[in-house]
């Protein structure tokens, strides 16, 4: 694929709230070689124990949510979007803890990266990483860019939801609670993107939006304290993700790989088994490709 345009960056100027109603879709599974082309197509990948995801709208805008932990990300996102494209127009940190934005550090050294999207907040804890991720931004001259809860990223009849943090959630001190959620509705189907969030933040938003999704990228890579019963059902997702590698914490957690088995009717693909998980939109049906 050929390097996208730097026009396509005026697609992304317009920042308005929005209220989404997402449609149910069927899904197909297949394991492949190659990607989807020419759809939007929504790519998890396998990073180890953190976050990273493109989504490829049609023409081959990307935006791309986190980067997982140090060096881990170029090979998956190679196999994504090819080894070719070097350009990504648009990057969101979700928030900034190391497992969601150390990676951007080395993309920085092979891609170029029309503008970042950030809630605000900085990482006190890895302080050394995140100075040294920002420089690099700095010197590059990408333009940095905060959004909150109410903003939306538009390209085309396409759009990106922000549902979360607001100016509450924002001032947690627990840096999960500022945790970007996403709301992607392209071409006809809807995913919901979690962070790290967790069951208290997701019985505000409960409250106040339509969750229901065709895909879900769930919270804290399975944590227990994410992915409550009556949240899972309000979603209701045909395909959930779990973005999760080898950690210390037990996650995916027994407890929330049951809640999505009793509360949805959605097939589960992990990073850590699957390798990089991608769900292509086409003719109104789902299909996913895994590594393996």
């Amino acid at each position: 694929m050929e390097p996208a345009s730097t026009q396509h960056l005026g697609n992304f100027s317009r920042l308005i709230a929005v209220v989404v109603i997402a449609l149910d879709i069927a899904v197909w599974y297949q394991v492949v070689a190659g990607r989807p082309q020419n759809h939007t197509s929504f790519h998890f990948l396998d990073v180890g124990q953190g976050d990273a995801e493109v989504v490829e709208f049609p023409g081959g805008v990307q935006v791309m949510t986190d980067a997982g932990p140090g060096r881990t990300v170029a090979r998956p996102l190679e196999r994504a979007i090819g080894a070719q494209d070097r350009f990504i127009e648009l990057a969101i940190v979700s928030h900034p803890q190391t497992d969601h934005y150390t990676g951007f550090s080395d993309l920085l050294d092979r891609y170029r990266f029309g503008a970042f999207i950030m809630n605000g907040r900085a990482d006190t804890l890895g302080v050394d990483q995140w100075n040294e991720f920002t420089a690099k931004l700095a010197a590059r001259h990408i333009p940095v860019i905060t959004l909150a809860a109410g903003d939306r990223i538009r390209y085309g009849e396409d759009r990106i939801d922000l549902l979360s943090p607001d100016a509450h959630w924002l001032g947690r001190k627990d840096l999960n609670d500022t945790g970007f959620v996403e709301r992607i509705v392209a071409s006809g189907a809807t995913a919901l993107f979690m962070a790290d969030t967790d069951i208290p933040l997701e019985k505000d938003i409960m409250g106040r939006f339509d969750l229901r999704a065709d895909i879900l990228k769930v919270a804290h890579h399975g944590s227990k304290y994410s992915s409550s019963a009556p949240f899972l059902a309000a979603v209701n997702p045909a395909v959930a993700v779990i973005e999760v590698g080898k950690n210390t914490y037990g996650h995916p957690t027994p407890a929330t790989l049951a809640r999505l088995a009793s509360s949805t009717a959605a097939t589960v693909f992990r990073t850590d088994r699957n390798g990089n998980v991608d769900v292509a939109v086409e003719g109104g049906m789902l299909r996913v490709f895994t590594e393996r």
